[in-house]
């Protein structure tokens, strides 16, 4: 069912007009449009961006909706540095009232209510955990037991990280800033024996498949690993 959902959500295309690009730390930068009024997504999905004010090969990116789906924009968040592709120099091209699509949203990576979770975080995965974050934050959710969020940047670059220290201060959740994977190794093998329902993994292909192996080594099952890749980062 929930591929035949995306398969028809990629077919319907929104207009999003452009609000305005925020360089939130580094080479990070967040691009916010007007949120349609007829679009809903479930924190952690991703949709099809598509540049229409210039020709770009390939014209349409998947990013995940950075935005909580409580607030009134849409945001994408992606790394742009000194020699961008042409897809990310058209971005920084982009003035207000200019417009883009955006198809979906898509995907399966997103949590469900009751659920006790642990998401890990690399680099500029950390987008998908930044959206179920600020909704749990806006409703003001303070669950018994907080997700924990196991954040690996091996450069010390956490995007987000004001906002996710004033979130882990409110007790909304559990942030761990890590900078090496035997650190966070350290960190999971606390986690063993705990009543983990789900660990929800996002980052680098070869950083989300060395954690994905390294928990099933650890007994989890291999249905309690949710795995969001990010390529060309």
């Amino acid at each position: 069912m929930g591929f035949l959902k995306d398969a028809a959500a990629v077919f319907k295309k929104k207009k999003l007009v452009f609000k305005e690009r925020r360089q939130i730390g580094g080479d990070v930068y967040t691009f916010r449009f007007e949120k349609p009024e007829e679009l809903s997504w479930r924190a952690g999905q991703h949709g099809l961006f598509t540049i229409t004010h210039k020709k770009v090969k390939p014209p349409t990116k998947p990013f995940t909706i950075s935005s909580s789906p409580r607030e009134d924009v849409i945001e994408m968040t992606t790394r742009i540095d000194d020699r961008p592709s042409d897809y990310k120099q058209a971005l920084l091209e982009l003035e207000p009232g200019m417009e883009m699509t955006m198809s979906g949203p898509v995907g399966s990576f997103h949590t469900d209510d009751g659920e006790r979770m642990v998401f890990i975080a690399g680099g500029i995965g950390i987008t998908p955990f930044h959206a179920m974050l600020r909704e749990l934050s806006d409703a003001d959710i303070r669950a018994e037991t907080p997700p924990i969020l196991l954040y690996v940047d091996g450069e010390g670059r956490f995007t987000y990280s004001e906002e996710l220290s004033v979130i882990t201060d409110r007790g909304i959740a559990e942030v761990h800033f890590i900078e090496s994977s035997e650190e966070l190794h350290k960190e999971l093998e606390l986690l063993e024996g705990t009543d983990v329902e789900n660990y929800l993994i996002a980052g680098p292909y070869s950083m989300v498949e060395s954690v994905s192996k390294h928990l099933v080594g650890t007994g989890v099952p291999k249905k309690n690993i949710r795995k969001e890749t990010f390529i060309g980062y």
